[in-house]
């Protein structure tokens, strides 16, 4: 993937480096990559990216911004209870009970 020579100084070679939090930018948003493998080159510190690299970045963008996505429902009273009762009872979040209600229907 990496050891050639590098296209921005022509003098050194690019080697793969693992950067810890790497602060990659997607779609006007920045993500911290917990580990993220980086070509550097040995002369000019210019950094490479490579293809397969770059889309596990964005599988992790993607990731991140679902699990930020909430939805607001507006529920009958009655439904609320049974909702709070099971969340007591079964030791879950509200949450994942109403997604298994959903699957459910």
């Amino acid at each position: 993937m990496f050891g050639y020579k590098c296209q921005e100084c022509g003098r050194g070679v690019v080697q793969a480096t693992s950067l810890r939090d790497y602060e990659a930018k997607f779609e006007g948003s920045s993500l911290a990559i917990p580990e993220a493998i980086v070509g550097v080159c040995d002369a000019c510190g210019a950094q490479h990216f490579s293809a397969a690299e770059r889309k596990r970045w964005r599988r992790l963008f993607e990731e991140n911004r679902e699990s930020k996505v909430s939805t607001h429902v507006i529920l009958p009273q009655s439904v609320h209870r049974k909702l709070q009762h099971l969340k007591r009872t079964r030791k879950r979040t509200q949450s994942d009970i109403v997604a298994e209600l959903i699957r459910q229907v």
